[in-house]
């Protein structure tokens, strides 16, 4: 499983026993609303294949999900108060 650990947010890979769902759970556990801004789901192999670009706001004690689709880049911004972070997870 793999996580990355933001205070208060916590990024973790899952999957579910006996299903072939599987992706990425980021989990608010501060008090104030995380956004997740310029959400981009793109093709490893060609940049320019990408779903619409998303913003997310994630409330305090709430999840956000996506789907773990191979072959499959996902880069947002994670913004936390003043607090900007961009991340980038590769789905190989």
């Amino acid at each position: 499983m793999m996580k990355l650990l933001f205070s208060p947010v916590v990024v973790t890979a899952f999957s579910l026993a006996g299903s072939l769902l599987a992706g990425y759970r980021l989990r608010n556990d501060g008090n104030t609303v995380v956004l997740i801004d310029e959400f981009r789901n793109c093709s490893l192999k060609n940049e320019t294949e990408c779903e619409p670009t998303t913003k997310h706001h994630v409330l305090a004690g709430k999840t956000f999900e996506f789907e773990k689709k191979p072959g499959r880049e996902y880069r947002f911004n994670l913004v936390e108060g003043a607090s900007k972070k961009t991340l980038r997870i590769a789905s190989q």
